[in-house]
Order: structure tokens, then C-alpha cells, then sequence
């Protein structure tokens, strides 16, 4: 495992407990940390997450936690012993919505070719 990984695994454990147990903002809902990407220099770092709700809820969270983000890095820098601690962008992942809707597109395609197949005599 390179240092990257090593870092962005380190960064995604603490951000995740920071966000889940120490953030007290009510318009915080249920956050999961799904990773982290920070950059080659550590001087930004995306951090994408999921939560619960429709997109306005999703979008007040993401600004939320960008609010936040100069309070968790300064949690992050009493916690991890390295040089710099990245600027923190939060980012929301849709990659579960993009999943369910290619899965979406595959059952249709399939029920399609299905129903075009000319039955037995």
C-alpha cells in the first residue's frame, strides 16, 4: 500500500468519527464517509460521502459539512502526525444513484429482448 493510500485511509477513518460523534450541528443528518482522495502534495483533499434524504437535504449537508470543514481539519491535525492537513472539500457520491439506474437500464434492456424472443409453437 503506497503513503497516498495510507493517508487517505487515515483521513477517511478520523473525518468519519469527526463527522459522526463530534460535529453537533442538527442539520447534520446520518453521514458516511465513502471515501477519500486527497492530492499528490496533501494541500486538498475530496472527501465524498452519502447520506440520507432527498437532494435538498443531501445539498444542505454538503454545505454543512464545507462549513465545517476548517473545524474538522483542525480536529484532523491533533490527531494525524503529518505535515500539512489537507483543505477539505466535501463532495456528495452519487455513485450508489448511478449504480441503481445503470442496474435500472440492464433489467429493462433484458425484459425487452425478452419480450421480442418469439415463443414456442
Amino acid at each position: 500500500m503506497s503513503r497516498a493510500d495510507r493517508i487517505n485511509r487515515e483521513l477517511r477513518h478520523h473525518i468519519s468519527i469527526i463527522v459522526q460523534q463530534e460535529l453537533e450541528d442538527p442539520n447534520i443528518g446520518f453521514v458516511t464517509v465513502t471515501s477519500v482522495s486527497a492530492s499528490p502534495d496533501l494541500s486538498q483533499a475530496s472527501v465524498y460521502f452519502t447520506c440520507m434524504g432527498d437532494d435538498k437535504e443531501k445539498d444542505k449537508t454538503e454545505k454543512v459539512l464545507n462549513r465545517a470543514s476548517g473545524y474538522i481539519r483542525k480536529m484532523l491535525a491533533k490527531r494525524l502526525y503529518i505535515k500539512f492537513i489537507p483543505d477539505i472539500k466535501f463532495i456528495y457520491d452519487d455513485t450508489l444513484k448511478k449504480e441503481q439506474e445503470i442496474d435500472r437500464i440492464f433489467d429493462d434492456i433484458h425484459k425487452k429482448r425478452k419480450s421480442d424472443e418469439p415463443r414456442p409453437s
